[in-house]
């Protein structure tokens, strides 16, 4: 199994004077935090993480630091679709791990268990908290819907068949990209809770405060 990790996007949301993969979170730059959950499990093979091209160094010199190995680096794309294509192609095993530098708190536990499953497509998911409203003027059911998180399992050939067809398109998520391109549903399974993105200033801060108390 290959693992994939997407710190290549800029990360402006969070107001930060630099790219949020580097912000300290317990004394570690934030995606050490998704490098150390995935490494040394048991059919992890290799690890490539999709990073800022103009800041490739830094990101291997940080490695480094953390005497990690059997890591690539490869340069992200303009688009997150772009960056998982680009990662894709260093990935020759059956199975491939999608994971978020933006996402820290998912443990080792959990991705064993997600690991543990069979199909083409593993989705981690949390219940819709809040009401929705289409931009068109109605409005969604929010019992039937539920929020998409990482880190995602897929078939690596499902996977590549699936970017192949989706080249020159946008999609901001891999099991919609899937489902699109080749009528795949994924296979949901509830999150962790905790499980969330760092997106803006209130995240940065509640990460810290969850990490204190941990």
């Amino acid at each position: 199994m290959d693992a994939i990790i997407l710190a290549a996007g800029k990360g402006s949301r969070t107001e930060l004077e630099y790219p949020k993969q580097f912000m300290s979170l317990g004394g570690k730059p934030l995606f050490i935090h998704s490098v150390e959950m995935l490494y040394g499990i048991e059919g992890i093979n290799k690890i490539i993480i999709a990073v800022i091209p103009c800041m490739r160094e830094i990101f291997q010199n940080i490695l480094k630091q953390y005497n990690f190995e059997n890591i690539i680096c490869v340069d992200g794309g303009e688009t997150r679709q772009q960056s998982v294509y680009n990662a894709l192609k260093y990935c020759m095993e059956e199975r491939v791990i999608i994971q978020a530098a933006a996402r820290p708190f998912v443990t080792k536990e959990y991705l064993q268990e997600l690991i543990s499953m069979e199909g083409d497509a593993i989705v981690p998911y949390s219940e819709q908290i809040y009401s929705v409203i289409h931009k068109d003027g109605y409005y969604l059911n929010r019992n039937d819907l539920v929020s998409i998180h990482l880190p995602q399992i897929f078939n690596t050939t499902v996977l590549k068949k699936a970017h192949e067809l989706a080249v020159g398109k946008n999609y901001i998520e891999d099991s919609e990209l899937v489902f699109n391109e080749l009528g795949i549903f994924p296979k949901l399974v509830k999150s962790i809770e905790g499980n969330f993105k760092i997106t803006n200033p209130l995240d940065i801060k509640m990460a810290e405060l969850i990490y204190e108390n941990m």
